[in-house]
């Protein structure tokens, strides 16, 4: 199976999960909508305003269940197998649960907005055709508490079932930035003096902002060999399997690919696609570890692109 089937199925199982452990919220509505005795539009009304909050529930479970690829497809972008060589990626877990979390919300809170929409409506005929025996107010029927509650949950559910990505950079950069103090670099260099020979004393090398500075630099990664999310852009150095060639690459955390890749050639770095020494498809293996991985590889297919995808079958 791949990544996205396992959590197709993972959206499959959640949403027959809810739909079993919910079906019985409709029978007592259903039998109160039967058991209706007088037949006038606004009581109609208020019997279908209170099938709204299940009906939309249903709807939504509908569509996790049926649209599950849809949204797998979404949320991981890179496809691979699933197995024992390869479990599915930290990034993928998270996306997957922070989409889960914001559909729970959402879950949740319709029916209590629903609800209070209703209690607004019903208040508002009793107080046009009762005006002198409401005791209570607007506010203190609803609950400004529970009013806000319901505001706060639905943006939180929204914006955790859309944008799962975002929040997951929100948190690596959060986490970047407390632990940006626990690595140690080396002195800045241009990007155009460095040599085959500093990539491979330091495998791990940073894009320093400088303004001041004309040209691209870098600096090395002193204490540690191994790529992890919160490293901001790094470039890496890799071997070509099977050859004795050497090259840099920047790494893209997010999709877990290489790109810009560079070869070292006669003393100098060229463009991989500048080289009539290899013909693709290659096999590029990361000099430092990536999140604690030694030798990952990647595949680069063709020279009319300039990246190399994450090799997940082992």
């Amino acid at each position: 199976m791949t990544k996205r089937e396992v959590a197709s199925l993972f959206f499959k199982l959640m949403g027959v999960y809810l739909f079993a452990g919910s079906i019985g919220y409709f029978f007592p509505l259903f039998i109160s909508f039967m058991n209706i005795r007088t037949y006038d539009l606004s009581t109609l009304i208020a019997s279908f305003l209170q099938l709204i909050p299940i009906s939309v529930f249903f709807v939504i479970l509908f569509f996790l269940i049926t649209k599950s690829d849809i949204l797998s497809a979404k949320l991981i972008k890179n496809d691979g197998n699933f197995g024992l060589s390869l479990l599915i990626d930290k990034c993928d877990i998270m996306m997957i649960a922070f989409c889960c979390i914001g559909l729970s919300l959402l879950i949740k809170v319709i029916p209590n907005l629903i609800s209070c929409f209703i209690e607004s409506v019903t208040y508002i005929r009793t107080l046009n055709m009762f005006p002198n025996n409401i005791q209570d107010s607007y506010w203190s029927r609803i609950g400004i508490p529970r009013l806000i509650s319901i505001i706060f949950n639905s943006v939180m559910g929204i914006y955790l079932f859309l944008y799962p990505r975002k929040v997951i950079g929100l948190w690596q950069k959060i986490k970047r930035d407390n632990k940006s103090i626990s690595y140690q670099f080396g002195d800045a260099k241009s990007i155009d003096d460095l040599s085959l020979e500093d990539m491979q004393e330091y495998p791990i090398w940073i894009l320093v902002s400088n303004k001041e500075q004309v040209g691209t630099f870098v600096k090395p990664l002193m204490n540690s060999h191994n790529v992890t999310n919160d490293l901001l852009e790094p470039i890496i150095g890799f071997r070509v399997e099977d050859t004795d060639f050497y090259g840099s690459a920047d790494y893209d955390v997010e999709n877990q690919k290489l790109i810009n890749l560079t070869l070292w050639i006669d003393g100098k770095w060229a463009m991989i696609q500048d080289t009539a020494d290899l013909v693709p498809p290659l096999t590029l293996v990361a000099i430092p570890k990536i999140n604690g991985s030694d030798n990952v590889k990647y595949k680069y297919e063709s020279f009319n692109n300039s990246e190399a995808n994450l090799v997940t079958d082992g």
